[in-house]
């Protein structure tokens, strides 16, 4: 099986001043074994820091097939996207595709 890594940060802006920390989602897939198998996985996860600097955000994740986990197990191919909600209520969304073999 092949991993997959996509990757996107943003920094959300506020007026003319840009968050000092960024949201980056990072997804790592592992399409599923052959044609037709339910075997595929997908991660996602989110990479900030609060505002101190010392203690990290927390994160949550929904799926568009309802699951509300940082990784989804047992997909078939499709596409399949993630909106990562931080504390603050800033949220970032990303898709990825697990195609058969």
């Amino acid at each position: 099986m092949k991993k997959i890594l996509l990757v996107l940060s943003l920094v959300f802006a506020a007026g003319q001043a840009y968050c000092e920390n960024p949201i980056q989602v990072i997804i790592t897939m592992e399409n599923p074994s052959e044609a037709g198998q339910s075997d595929g996985t997908m991660t996602a996860t989110a990479l900030n820091k609060s505002d101190n600097n010392d203690t990290p955000s927390i994160f949550s994740y929904e799926w568009n097939n309802g699951e509300a986990s940082e990784t989804l197990v047992g997909l078939s191919a499709g596409t399949y996207t993630v909106t990562v909600t931080d504390q603050k209520g800033q949220t970032q969304e990303l898709s990825g595709e697990l195609i058969d073999q």
